[in-house]
């Protein structure tokens, strides 16, 4: 039988269709903006979509999981963040180590101009492969649908998101997901905008962290739902590699 295609903006349509059904859905991602924007409290939003995606993994994908149990999603959102830790900011802490006695010449040198260039490159590079290569978001997957952490966080997550059945696929994912962070990115750009204006009303610099924080949550509720309907295309190739390779040592 065969595989049904990924198809990246039907996915994305799907995902926001979830999200936009829920007739709580503006408070709830409210909700978790405002919770966002304390020191800690990002834990609770990240928690909230790993509880999404495992209802959609047992079928439910609405409505939007209900702002109760905080204790559960404080434990599942600590662990989501611990995944973008491993997989988005410890690979820029050990580059800055490297870097830092790479370019270290430069600096004594007063050579400050290819310095720069070089950190910008490295940095920008290692940010793109970890942002494109999906790492975080299928390490996410792994740990809603099982709870296995020790997929999350080892090579299973590596070789699920850079295999032959699911790199394209995930890397389409990534890419139809990128105009999804274009509101949190206008609240950045307001919030940068305010933090120069002499003498601003505090009140105006958390009123766009808020907005911010509840654009970033909302884009990480639609990019779960697509990364979900791409995980489902992955497993089903998967399994008809694993049936063909069997066909094949019987016959």
């Amino acid at each position: 039988m065969a595989v049904e295609r990924f198809q990246p903006l039907r996915a994305l349509q799907t995902a926001l269709r979830i999200v936009w059904s829920d007739r709580m859905w503006l408070p709830k991602v409210a909700l978790g903006g405002l919770l966002g924007s304390s020191m800690f409290g990002v834990i609770w939003p990240q928690g909230l979509v790993i509880e999404h995606l495992d209802n959609s993994s047992r079928g439910y994908r609405l409505p939007l999981p209900a702002w109760r149990q905080f204790g559960d999603k404080a434990v599942m959102g600590l662990l989501a963040t611990v995944m973008d830790f491993v997989y988005f900011i410890f690979p820029q802490l050990v580059a800055a180590t490297f870097l830092f006695c790479a370019i270290l010449p430069f600096i004594v040198g007063d050579n400050n101009s290819i310095a720069t260039s070089i950190t910008l490159i490295i940095f920008g590079t290692l940010f793109g492969v970890s942002f494109l290569g999906s790492f975080s978001p299928v390490s996410k997957l792994f740990f809603a649908r099982d709870g296995a952490v020790e997929k999350a966080l080892g090579r299973a997550s590596f070789r699920r998101a850079l295999g032959s059945n699911g790199r394209w696929v995930y890397f389409s994912a990534r890419l139809v997901t990128l105009p999804v962070y274009l509101p949190a990115m206008g609240a950045a750009w307001w919030l940068w905008q305010l933090t120069h204006i002499p003498a601003v009303a505090v009140w105006w610099l958390l009123a766009a962290l808020w907005l911010l924080m509840s654009c970033l949550f909302w884009a990480w509720l639609i990019v779960a739902q697509v990364y979900f309907e791409a995980d489902q295309i992955v497993a089903d190739r998967e399994i008809e590699q694993r049936l063909a390779d069997r066909k094949r040592a019987i016959s």
